[in-house]
This record gives C-alpha cells, sequence and structure tokens, in this order.
C-alpha cells in the first residue's frame, strides 16, 4: 500500500471578520469588515469594510503606519483575547479620519478625531459595547479537511468492498 504524505504550509497572515457596537445617542460607533494579521508578528496589517459614528462614515482606507500620527500612542497589535487590543490598540484610517480600537481598562473602546485638529469623538463602551471576532479558515486547511475526509471515504469503501 502506496503512502501519502500531505503538507500544509504555513500562512504569513491570518485572516478575522470583525463586528461591533459601542456607546449609545451621539457617542455610538458602528463598524464590521476583516483584517488581517501577520502572524509572526501579531500586527494588524490590512483592513475592510465600514464604519460609522458621529464624525465619520465610509470605508475603512487602511491600516495608519505605526509612527506615522504622532495624536496616538498606538501599536496595532491584535491579541487573540480579551478585548483583542492593548492600550495601544488599532489605528485605522476611515475617510481621511483616525478611528482608534484600544482596551480601557478592560472595556473595548473608540476615538475618532481628524488628524491635526483637537475634533475627538471619545466613544467609551461601558456596558453597550460589544465586539465580535472570528477567525476565517484559510483555503488550503479546508481542502486539507475535504483532502482527508475523501481518503477515509475510499479508505472504508475498500474495506467494505473486501468483505
Amino acid at each position: 500500500m502506496a503512502a501519502l504524505a500531505c503538507t500544509a504550509s504555513l500562512a504569513a497572515a491570518s485572516s478575522y471578520d470583525f463586528s461591533f457596537a459601542v456607546g449609545t445617542g451621539p457617542t455610538a460607533a458602528t463598524g464590521s469588515g476583516n483584517f488581517l494579521v501577520d502572524d509572526s508578528t501579531g500586527m494588524v496589517t490590512g483592513i475592510t469594510g465600514s464604519y460609522s459614528d458621529s464624525i465619520v462614515t465610509g470605508a475603512f482606507d487602511g491600516v495608519v503606519a505605526l509612527g506615522t500620527d504622532s495624536g496616538f500612542n498606538y501599536d496595532n497589535l491584535y491579541l487573540p483575547t480579551g478585548d483583542h487590543f492593548d492600550n495601544g490598540g488599532l489605528l485605522v484610517d476611515v475617510n481621511g479620519e483616525h478611528v482608534n480600537f484600544y482596551d480601557d481598562n478592560g472595556t473595548f473602546a473608540v476615538v475618532d478625531y481628524i488628524p491635526g485638529t483637537s475634533n475627538y469623538v471619545n466613544v467609551d463602551a461601558g456596558p453597550d459595547q460589544s465586539l465580535t471576532v472570528s477567525a476565517v479558515p484559510e483555503p488550503e486547511n479546508v481542502a486539507l479537511l475535504l483532502a482527508g475526509l475523501g481518503l477515509v471515504g475510499v479508505t472504508a469503501r475498500r474495506k467494505q468492498a473486501s468483505i
């Protein structure tokens, strides 16, 4: 009987779907989409989707590169547990404005501002918050799973035919 060896390459980035709703009234914010995390550094490298609060509404234009905005202490790191972002948080661009997702003493929070101004909207989540993040299966993993199930099926069929 021939041996079958399956190998899977490690992906350079993991994909995560997300959605959130924080705050109430004029300081409420909502968003949803997908972001990519560099597996070797834990840094968010890309984001797609949409965001809305009282100042800005629109599509995410991308992750703000480290060191390009002195108005925030951000690190763009994704944490797989808890509120998923640390105190520095993730800084993204939406229609020329910067939005920071961060952990405010154990609570997921959002702040939005126009770079170079003092026009801030603090969306401290408090009890009215929700953040959902889920990993997106990579096509290679799904293909490997299907190949394994197919192999199990072929083996079971051969055993049944020989009986």
